[in-house]
């Protein structure tokens, strides 16, 4: 049984940079990184919070002059910045940020191809 075991991780060692390649598919999205995101906020009880957001679009490989203009950071921010740090931090506040992004690209031109909105990066402090 070791024998064949030791034979067959033999026969596969040739295979295994393909293997780790993946299957040499094409990717079939896009990717536009964002601007990072920085937060203050102060809650109720006076404390100081900071959260730093770093965060990708992703569009269909059919776009491929997505662009995101950087005005699209500084929306976002003002959006979240509006909010009280206990509404942000209810619940998940990485699915709240995650929301905000993604309806804010959808309402910019050409951001209606939008798919989804990836988090890089959610720092809390």
């Amino acid at each position: 049984m070791r024998r064949r075991l030791l034979l067959a991780a033999a026969l596969m060692m040739p295979c295994l940079p393909a293997l780790a390649a993946g299957s040499g598919a094409k990717p079939r999205e896009t990717y536009v990184k964002l601007q990072s995101v920085n937060l203050e906020f102060w809650d109720q009880d006076g404390l100081f919070h900071m959260v730093i957001l770093e965060l990708t679009a992703v569009y269909p490989l059919e776009v491929k002059d997505a662009k995101l203009d950087k005005k699209v950071a500084e929306k976002v921010t003002h959006a979240m910045a509006s909010m009280a740090w206990e509404e942000f931090n209810r619940g998940n506040p990485a699915a709240t940020a995650k929301a905000i992004t993604l309806d804010i690209i959808r309402k910019e031109p050409g951001g209606d191809k939008c798919i989804d909105v990836l988090i890089n990066r959610l720092v809390i402090r």
